[in-house]
This record gives structure tokens, C-alpha cells and sequence, in this order.
């Protein structure tokens, strides 16, 4: 199948509209055999070529060795350094740096036109997941959600919310598994879907009333609910530390398809135990809580989480291996005071966005991205932000 050939069968992906689980999933299959087919013939012309070098150099050892003349060595040609004006993407991420401005996605070095203006995106370990179209500021109007892989664009869903209120989509820290609130237009309690980006399919559908009105988290092995409005919580405790001590959760499994209920201190351990979770101090509470959205505030080149008031700002932690998070920008990279944890590349990396904002607003509209090393504490500056320009990022949207 040639280049063609692919990408008439993403344009017919493209006009996929309803329920698109069998039709997304033939597509998607016929597209990867394609790209298996055509993997193999590039690694089969690559080893012929490397033979073909060998052959070559072998010949002209050869040849050297019976003139008895030197062998001369090329000149190395340098390799140029990126400027901190343009991304850097890092082969060895699980997901490459993403944002959008306006209706270009940029997914690591592909730049994705979708046709309207991006008002949310978030990703998987397989791609971008967004919604766009006209502005919808003050309704809750239906949208198409839809995903990319950086080759073809489909729906793969409906979901019902605006730009300021949120869309109710929550993907997987690492892996493929994303989590959508479908409501439906007669006003009845919707659905949960839980869907496969490596897959391209549904897995489940969750009653809301079954599950809960929350999402707490999304695993490629399990996703967790609460009923937030059932959670009795004095003032000065945090969400997170009434989850765990006082509330009961429900638990999906994703293998199984079997819905649980578990307690909160059993979830805040399940949390613990996985990676790319972060923990830290709260409201002068005497344990440590799970942090899911950080917001750093810059003194100098150290980067401290925002403790919600000035001077309040604490070290957080990874709470599997319990070691300290401390990021470090270059001097004078950035002027803004707040820095936000917008993704995660991998285990170790991660991506920030700076910002300015006041009373915590995490509506991005301009700043610079920093890609940090946690386990050495250094940040780079990978691209930096244009004044007046809207990014939508992971995470803050």
C-alpha cells in the first residue's frame, strides 16, 4: 500500500461521525499491516545497503593495504545545536512534547492542521486527543471528540461541555486508555466510555450512576470514580486527603470489566505505588498528599510547588521511590513566576509551561516550555513562547 493509498483511507477515517468502534478499528487495522509491509521492506533495503558498505570498505581496506597508502579520514561535519526557539523531540520519549495554537496541533516535530480552532487537547501514549470548532464560551453544546496519530484524524466519540467548563476527558498517565463523560440529550444520567487509543475501540460503557461523579485517575489497568458530593470534608483538609481517609471509591477493572468498590486509603496506596505520581505536603497537614495538577513558583532557578499563598511553597516527592523534586531552570530562560507541570514525557521527564497568571488561574496564554530530567533536577528550555499567543496544553486546558 503506497502513500496514496494511505492517505485516501485517512480521509475516509476522517468523516467517521456516531459510534465508530468497528469502522475505526478496520481502518486502523489496515493502516498498521500497511506500515508493517512497508517497515519491512525499508529494513530489508537498510540491511542491503549496510552490506553493501561493508562489501565496499572491506574491498578498499583491502586495496590500501596492498598500496601501502594512508587511509584518509573524513572531516567530522558538526552537528548543529537546536536554539531554544524550536522544540526538541526527544526519540527516546514515550510521548513527545505536544501543545496546539489555534488549529495546528504540534505533536512532537509534526504539525497537524485540523481545520478549526483547537479549544482542548490531551495525549496518550499513541497520539492527541482534542476537541475543536467554534467557540462555545457560555453553552453546553455537543462536540466531536477526536483523536490523531499524527497520520489520520477520526471522531471516536461526542462529548458535551465548552472551553471554560471543560470537556470531562481524562487520559491515562502512561499508556493508551482514555475516559469520556457521554451525556445524553434527554437529560437522563449518561455514560462513561472507556476507550483503547492503541486499539481504537470502546472497551466499556459505565453507568454515571454506578460509577460516580468524578474521575479520579485512569490506568491502562484500571480506572478510579468518587461521589464528591458524598465526601464530608472539615475546611482546612484537602480533596485529596478526604479521598483517602474518609470516602469510599469505586474501581474499574479494565480487563475484567468489573466495577468495585474500594476504600479510599486503598486507592491512595494503589496511587502511591505506580509511577509518575507525585506527593507532597498540603494545608499544614502531618502526611503527604497525591498532587495531580503542580504549579511551581520560580525563585531564581529553583522551582518550588505553589503552596497557595506567598511563602507557602513546598518540596514534593515521587512517591514510589520517595525521592525529592528539585527542578532547576537556566538562568535567565524565562520571566514568569508561575511554572506548571503541563505532561509527562516518561518516567523521568517531564514538561513544564510557564505562565502568568493570578490566584492559581491555570488558562495558559502565553510562556515558555521547559522539558526537566527529574532524577538530575535539570530543566532545558525547548521552545520559547511568543507574546500573545494562545497555546492549548495537556493538563491546563
Amino acid at each position: 500500500m503506497n502513500g496514496a493509498d494511505l492517505r485516501s483511507l485517512a480521509a475516509r477515517a476522517s468523516t467517521v461521525e456516531g459510534r465508530p468502534a468497528e469502522r475505526l478499528a478496520e481502518v486502523h487495522a489496515r493502516i498498521r499491516a500497511a506500515r508493517r509491509r512497508r517497515t519491512a521492506a525499508a529494513t530489508a533495503g537498510a540491511g542491503a545497503l549496510v552490506l553493501a558498505l561493508l562489501l565496499g570498505v572491506s574491498m578498499l581496506t583491502g586495496s590500501a593495504d596492498r598500496s601501502q597508502e594512508p587511509v584518509q579520514t573524513p572531516t567530522p561535519t558538526p552537528t548543529p545545536t537546536p536554539t531554544p526557539t524550536s522544540v526538541v523531540d526527544n526519540p527516546d520519549s514515550v510521548r513527545p512534547l505536544t501543545y496546539a495554537v489555534g488549529a495546528t496541533i504540534h505533536y512532537g516535530e509534526q504539525t497537524i492542521d485540523v481545520g478549526d480552532f483547537v479549544h482542548f487537547l490531551d495525549v496518550t501514549d499513541n497520539g492527541v486527543v482534542f476537541v475543536s470548532g467554534r467557540p462555545k464560551w457560555r453553552q453546553h453544546e455537543p462536540a466531536a471528540l477526536r483523536f490523531t496519530d499524527g497520520s489520520t484524524v477520526v471522531q471516536i466519540g461526542t462529548v458535551t461541555g465548552s472551553p471554560s467548563t471543560s470537556f470531562g476527558v481524562v487520559s491515562s498517565v502512561a499508556g493508551s486508555i482514555l475516559v469520556w463523560d457521554e451525556d445524553p440529550s434527554d437529560g437522563d444520567s449518561g455514560d462513561y466510555v472507556v476507550f483503547d487509543t492503541e486499539e481504537m475501540r470502546v472497551l466499556s460503557r459505565v453507568p454515571q450512576s454506578a460509577a460516580g461523579d468524578q474521575v479520579l485517575s485512569v490506568h491502562d489497568d484500571a480506572v478510579y470514580w468518587v461521589y464528591r458530593n458524598e465526601v464530608v470534608c472539615e475546611e482546612v483538609v484537602s480533596f485529596p486527603a478526604c479521598v483517602r481517609d474518609r470516602t469510599v471509591v469505586q474501581r474499574y477493572d479494565v480487563a475484567t470489566g468489573a466495577l468495585t468498590q474500594v476504600s479510599g486509603a486503598s486507592y491512595d496506596r494503589d496511587r502511591r505505588s505506580r509511577p509518575r505520581t507525585i506527593v507532597g505536603p498540603l494545608y499544614g497537614e502531618s502526611d503527604t498528599v497525591i498532587h495531580d495538577n503542580l504549579v511551581f513558583i520560580r525563585h531564581g532557578r529553583q522551582l518550588l510547588a505553589d503552596g497557595g499563598e506567598p511563602g507557602a511553597e513546598y518540596d514534593v516527592k515521587l512517591a514510589r521511590t520517595g525521592a525529592r523534586i528539585r527542578l532547576r531552570i537556566p538562568l535567565g530562560s524565562t520571566d514568569a513566576q508561575r511554572i506548571a507541570l503541563a505532561q509527562w514525557l516518561d518516567d523521568d521527564r517531564v514538561v513544564l509551561f510557564a505562565y502568568e497568571g493570578d490566584g492559581g488561574s491555570e488558562i495558559p496564554d502565553e510562556g515558555d516550555f521547559f522539558s526537566c530530567d527529574i532524577s538530575s533536577g535539570y530543566c532545558r528550555l525547548e521552545m520559547r513562547g511568543e507574546p500573545g499567543i494562545g497555546y492549548q496544553v495537556p493538563t491546563l486546558d
